[in-house]
């Protein structure tokens, strides 16, 4: 987007600096990653995608 020279830090680069497993896929494309009952997306593209994995998990575990 190229606002990195405006914003103090990169989510990104802390993550990865204290050891976290990142992954992303490209700009604007839906990406969506769950461990457990945790669901997240990379960006609004994900909302759809992460909504129906959430539906998937709440049915998996009696929700």
């Amino acid at each position: 987007m190229g606002l990195t020279k405006v914003v103090p830090f990169l989510v990104e680069d802390e993550l990865v600096a204290k050891g976290a497993d990142f992954s992303k896929a490209g700009n604007f494309e839906p990406y969506v990653v769950s461990d457990g009952l945790l669901v997240t997306g990379q960006n609004p593209a994900s909302s759809g995608p992460a909504a129906d994995q959430l539906i998937s998990l709440v049915g998996r575990n009696g929700g």
